[in-house]
Parts: C-alpha cells; structure tokens; sequence
C-alpha cells in the first residue's frame, strides 16, 4: 500500500520543527510500509490519488491550527479553490488550474485528516475547540468532496499542545486503527 503523507505547519512557523511534520515522522515508526512525506502546496493536492487502479494508496493530512484558528495560507488557498472551482473528474491540474481532481470511483482510494490544535491550557481548548478547528474543518469538508468514492475517511482533533501523540485515544491510535482498517 502506498502512503502519502501531507503535513502544513501554523502560519510563521519553521516547516521543519513544526509539530505536523514531526507527527508526520512518527508516521515512519508506527507503520510498515513505504510512506512519501510533502509538505502541503498548490499542487500536491493532485498526487492525492493510487498510482493505478490496482494500487492502494492512504493519503494523510496532518493539518496544525493556530490556538486563534488561523492555518499555513496554503490550507486557505486550497480552501478558497476548492469552494470556487467545479469539481470535475480531473485528476491533473488543467492549463487554467481552476479545476479540483475528483476521484470517483477509486475506491483505492483513502483519506485521513488529522488536525493539531495548539491551545496552551485545557480550559482555552475545551472553550476555544470550534473556534481552533474551524478551517481545518471547513478544509476536511472539501477535501472529502473532492474525494467522492474514497473508500475510508476518518479526521482526529487532538491538542498537540497538551496531549502527546501516544495517549490513549490520540493520534497513534488513531492512525494504526485507520490504517489497519483499509487492510
């Protein structure tokens, strides 16, 4: 099974030291497989797809946002084409790149979307939560949209901030059930 993983950082923050690109690395340990890890852009968005029809590919997203709600301007302009385009069965960008690849009928198909919240305390998480996941949301929707036919779609909000990724419930545990549910 091909897996692709797609991480975007907050807004003014290092790719590299990101808490998504560092829960994209846990990826690597947790499971077996080949896994392809990108920095969400523009055009990634088309390699969101098998290889063939015969391939499986699980496509993860791992999306942080801001304790204000804010996200990388990347997620915001995938939001804003992926609201105004007109999904069409693409899957490669057009000469106009206004079009959104629709990949129905692959049901080879897989797409996870983990968002990080980065709230400081518990009580600002718990009465900040809509506030802090609400593009990442809107984000998820489309994605999932854009991905009719897929064969499996699972989100996670976690705070990164306060839970580490091996608690109980959390994002490792997330991501093996999601993974060991395609087999």
């Amino acid at each position: 099974m091909k897996i692709q993983v797609f991480y975007s950082p907050q807004p003014d923050e290092e790719p590299k030291s990101s808490a998504a690109y560092e829960y994209s690395q846990r990826i690597l340990s947790l499971i077996p497989s080949q896994i392809s890890i990108h920095q969400l852009d523009i055009d990634n968005i088309y390699t969101m797809k098998a290889a063939s029809d015969d391939d499986k590919c699980f496509n993860i997203i791992i999306l942080s946002c801001s304790a204000d709600g804010s996200v990388d301007r990347v997620v915001r302009k995938l939001l804003r084409k992926m609201k105004s385009s007109n999904i069409t069965t693409s899957s490669a960008p057009s000469d106009s790149n206004e079009e959104m690849p629709n990949i129905a009928g692959r049901n080879s198909v897989a797409v996870a979307v983990a968002l990080l919240g980065h709230a400081r305390c518990e009580n600002s998480a718990q009465q900040m939560k809509d506030t802090i996941y609400n593009t990442g949301r809107k984000f998820g929707k489309q994605i999932q949209e854009a991905f009719l036919g897929f064969q499996f779609f699972d989100t996670l909000e976690v705070q990164a901030e306060l839970d580490g990724p091996d608690m109980p419930g959390g994002f490792d545990e997330w991501l093996q059930s999601s993974f060991h549910s395609l087999q």
